[in-house]
């Protein structure tokens, strides 16, 4: 956008807005907002509700001098609505559309489209799979633990109920990986989209977007940049809106990467324990050593119910952010020179 002072051909300054004019203006009982300039038909003039102002912007920018590209208004995309700073409307690439969304929107960035809200609600629903399926897994995992603790008190051993115990250890690793790839893929995708999203600010975003990928799986760096890339994404969507000053996901996200962290390492822990288990060398202390795996697993899958719970609220409220709706409204009419 320009503003200043708008020159004649010869460079003088053009003749103020006379005194009857802005009363008539006024008369119009327009609001503040961006009309066509009364005194020169290519540009827009900031209306301040009252009279106008010396703001002043092209109303359709053409080439500049010299060749080169299209200065960034003449290029379609949502800009600052005319007729009200606090939103924005859709420029075609010559005339302002009657299409018009809430909140800021930051140019050259990508635009979100329909798919991504379908997007968003497969994620979610993956996402509650995963943590229905945690609890099944945790069921389990509490059969095996009582299993364990009965040969411990004596209740004795057979060959069945060692070879079930196997089942079960290998079904909740095969639903572990598949559920982990099934959700997790859609996630970093989901993810990867919305830290791109035009409606994201990105004077919050500390990181390049790969990292939205990338920051999972760098060893060190996956301990809190996933969690500090979800805040940013979360402050920038929120950025410049009247949203802006209130902060339902304040503890959630927190509590969401904590639990996730704690999975993790608790899992990784349960699984060394088994796998040292050795029931021909030391019955006894394996035994233990598979209740002990067995107590942690059902603490992995308590913690794994718990994040999927809060995951699903974070895309839910993140992706409510990004999409806002919109509405056709066509600009009001200008005051009228007389």
């Amino acid at each position: 956008m320009t503003t200043g002072e708008p020159t004649t051909g010869a460079g003088t300054t053009e003749p103020a807005t006379t005194e009857a004019t802005r009363a008539r203006a006024a008369a119009a009982g327009a609001p503040a907002g961006w009309y066509d300039d009364p005194q020169d038909p290519t540009r827009l003039r900031r209306w301040d509700g009252r009279g106008w102002t010396d703001s002043w912007m092209p109303r359709a920018a053409s080439a500049p001098a010299g060749g080169g590209a299209l200065p960034h208004r003449a290029l379609p995309g949502w800009h600052p609505d005319p007729a009200d700073p606090g939103r924005v409307r859709y420029w075609d690439g010559s005339v302002w559309t009657a299409r018009v969304r809430s909140g800021p929107v930051h140019p050259r960035r990508g635009e979100l489209g329909p798919g991504f809200g379908r997007l968003a609600r497969w994620v979610q629903g993956l996402l509650v799979v995963s943590g229905v399926l945690a609890g099944l897994t945790g069921l389990a995992d509490v059969w095996s633990y009582t299993v364990l603790d009965g040969w411990l008190d004596g209740a004795g051993t057979t060959a069945e109920a060692g070879a079930r115990l196997d089942t079960v250890a290998f079904a909740g690793s095969v639903v572990a990986v598949g559920t982990l790839l099934a959700t997790g893929v859609p996630f970093l995708v989901w993810l990867y989209r919305a830290y791109g999203s035009d409606a994201v600010d990105p004077v919050y975003l500390h990181h390049a977007r790969g990292w939205t990928i990338g920051g999972w799986f760098v060893p060190g760096l996956n301990l809190w940049w996933p969690l500090r890339i979800m805040r940013d994404l979360w402050t920038g969507a929120r950025a410049g809106t009247p949203e802006a000053a209130r902060d339902p996901l304040r503890w959630q996200l927190p509590v969401w990467w904590a639990a996730f962290l704690a999975t993790t390492v608790l899992d990784n822990v349960s699984s060394r324990i088994y796998a040292g288990a050795d029931l021909a060398l030391d019955p006894e202390s394996a035994v233990e050593s598979l209740r002990l795996s067995a107590a942690m697993d059902v603490g992995v899958a308590l913690l794994d119910v718990v994040a999927a719970g809060l995951a699903v609220v974070l895309v839910r409220e993140i992706t409510a952010a990004l999409r806002r709706p919109e509405r056709l409204e066509p600009l009001p009419n200008p005051p009228a020179e007389g």
